[in-house]
């Protein structure tokens, strides 16, 4: 599989420098995510993956893969409701995409073989700071290696 992008998002930072006050302002949450996973896709490869972290496993050992929302931001959550059947099946690091791929990731272990990182990068991937600062997941892989 090639022509993958992982995105880590601030999209009220983004949609800070991209839309007036104004424009914010008149637009519901729906449509400011929808704006935004449109420009998203103009600058990412084919396929996207957000991750859509959820850090209540921790406290009730419980995973629900369909229902356990995104803890990382309104963007996150929005995309995890578009494509919920694409998600992967890691409890505190589990991850969305826009294809179906994740789904065929066996691996509870975020960082190791056969992760979602260790894909990013055999497939010569893109991590793209959307709106946000930098992220050190990719890095975690790498030093797990």
């Amino acid at each position: 599989m090639k022509n993958i992008s992982y995105i880590h998002s601030d999209m009220f930072n983004f949609l800070s420098l991209a839309l007036s006050q104004k424009d914010l302002k008149k637009r519901s949450i729906n449509d400011l995510c929808k704006f935004t996973i449109q420009q998203i896709k103009t600058i990412s490869k084919k396929n996207i993956i957000f991750p859509t972290y959820n850090y209540n496993f921790t406290k009730t050992k419980n995973f629900d893969y369909f229902h356990d929302t995104s803890q990382v931001g309104s963007l996150s959550e929005y995309f995890r409701k578009l494509y919920k059947d694409n998600r992967s099946l890691v409890p505190v690091f589990s991850d969305c995409s826009n294809s179906k791929f994740l789904k065929k990731i066996k691996t509870k272990f975020p960082l190791g073989k056969n992760s979602v990182f260790e894909i990013l990068k055999n497939n010569n991937s893109n991590i793209i700071f959307f709106g946000t600062k930098f992220a050190p997941s990719f890095i975690m892989h790498i030093e797990h290696c």
